[in-house]
């Protein structure tokens, strides 16, 4: 009896400092309620927009040990005003003990005080405790904050060279790098434009200052409205700087083509869509070769089957010789290069050069080749040029080889030149083993003045002179070659 008593007293006290303290989570002590700032003053500067700016602790106060819990509220108002008209910054919450604001957050609530950009604000912020069964409690703390003039975290594009126009909703938006700092990639065409901080009217804005490399703040619509001229239709990087008051402009290429397909359409192909070959240096160039007998009326489409979105003549009825082009998005208008009657039953190859606002349509008369020939490792007499080991015309434009080749290298000399920097027909890529099916084969000519380099003058990373692919022939063996310089083809196949 006496074990089952003790251990009834046991269970008593345990539960009664269990109580206590549980009583004590809820007796705050008689700490007196204390408000500071992590810091006096505030210097502060947007490039830190979304840093820490300021942060109000305060001490938890006292509850009189009535285990009632303490709510908090927190109120800013100007130093020297008191604080009937402060700004509740929130009310009645407990277990609070700090307050924090990002710069940009502090920056807005100074200047919604009335603090002025570069000059000092005085505040004040008072904390107030209470609760049930004991008496209120307030404490105070003052801060001073230094703010900045808040830059425009958006910035566009408006104007008839932009692909919105002067519409405020199509408005070119540019991305913000870093506070102040805006940058785009955009089509723009012969025309004008100017910066505005939001798409919901014209001001306030930027147009150009003393240069057009400056910029000038335009706030108020008595302000003269200068804007920047565009003189050719082109790609354009931009960038503005709104802490150096600095805009870039320059000409830029696209990195990808609007288009992974082109067709020749017209008279010539009964309307049909012959597919051109993409070139595998250039994704922006198209290429086809052709003998026209029927000639007429062309242009060139972007998906099978599909009448809109064609790239077009720049003039009605341009001849072949033209090589303006724009690109149509929708039917209408449907101007087409012509091949007149007189100009057919002729051989012609065509390249179609798509980069952004450089748009081109290269048509010339091909006289092919007299003669080819072999050269490389892989071939009878290896890599003596002068003695490369020629082919059979079969009609103008095919020639044919039957013979033995060696495991090895292989391309196609179309001149033999000397040093090596003539005409040469070589594979797509370099080091490529035959498939003995007909395959795209590479035109280049090294020449200075070749129409391959003109071509290749807008592709940025084609360095005709460099180029030098050739065939992997990895079993040697008896093999028949056939070359087509028309539609550029070859077949490599081992018998």
């Amino acid at each position: 009896m006496k074990k089952f008593i003790y251990i009834i007293l046991a269970a008593v006290a345990l539960l009664a400092t269990a109580c206590r303290e549980d009583f004590k989570e809820l007796d705050k002590g008689h700490t007196p309620l204390a408000i500071s700032a992590d810091k006096d003053t505030l210097y502060l500067d947007q490039t830190e927009y979304s840093s820490n700016g300021l942060t109000l602790s305060w001490t938890s106060g006292t509850n009189n040990g009535t285990g009632h819990r303490i709510y908090y509220s927190l109120e800013i108002a100007r130093a020297g005003e008191g604080f009937d008209a402060a700004q509740m910054i929130f009310n009645g919450q407990s277990e609070k003990f700090e307050q924090t604001w990002t710069v940009e957050d502090i920056n807005t609530f100074a200047i919604e005080q009335g603090g002025q950009p570069g000059q000092a604000i005085a505040l004040s912020a008072r904390i107030t405790a209470q609760g049930d069964g004991f008496d209120t409690q307030v404490a105070e703390c003052d801060f001073t904050v230094i703010p900045y003039k808040p830059i425009t975290k958006t910035l566009y594009l408006v104007g008839n060279a932009t692909p919105g126009g002067w519409t405020l909703a199509d408005a070119t938006p540019m991305e913000m790098k870093e506070v102040g700092y805006f940058k785009t990639t955009v089509m723009l065409k012969k025309g004008f434009f100017k910066l505005i901080c939001t798409n919901e009217g014209m001001l306030p804005g930027y147009m150009p200052g003393a240069s057009d490399e400056d910029l000038a703040q335009r706030t108020e619509a008595g302000q003269q409205d200068k804007m920047w001229q565009i003189t050719t239709d082109h790609l354009y990087e931009i960038t503005a700087n709104l802490i150096t008051m600095k805009l870039t402009m320059k000409e830029v290429s696209a990195v990808k083509p609007d288009f992974d397909d082109l067709y020749l359409i017209g008279n010539e192909t009964g309307w049909n869509f012959w597919p051109m070959d993409r070139d595998p240096l250039d994704p922006f160039l198209f290429r086809i070769g052709h003998f026209w007998t029927l000639g007429n009326d062309f242009k060139f489409g972007t998906a099978s089957g599909a009448w809109e979105n064609n790239y077009k003549a720049a003039t009605e009825n341009a001849p072949y010789t033209s090589e303006g082009m724009q690109f149509i998005k929708g039917y209408d208008p449907d101007p087409k290069w012509v091949l007149l009657p007189g100009e057919c039953n002729k051989m012609y190859k065509i390249c179609v050069d798509i980069h952004t606002a450089q748009e081109r349509m290269i048509m010339r008369e091909f006289t092919p080749f007299a003669a080819m020939y072999m050269v490389g490792d892989a071939t009878p007499n290896g890599w003596d040029l002068g003695n490369a080991t020629e082919m059979i015309q079969e009609d103008d434009s095919i020639f044919s080889w039957t013979g033995t080749l060696f495991a090895g290298e292989l391309k196609f000399s179309c001149d033999k030149q000397s040093d090596w920097n003539g005409a040469w027909f070589m594979p797509v890529q370099g080091d490529k083993e035959p498939t003995g099916e007909p395959e795209q084969i590479l035109f280049i000519d090294k020449n200075s003045e070749s129409i391959t380099r003109y071509q290749y003058a807008q592709s940025a990373d084609v360095n005709v002179s460099d180029i030098d692919m050739k065939w992997r022939i990895t079993e040697g063996g008896k093999y028949t070659i056939t070359l087509d310089q028309l539609h550029e083809r070859v077949t490599i196949e081992k018998k």
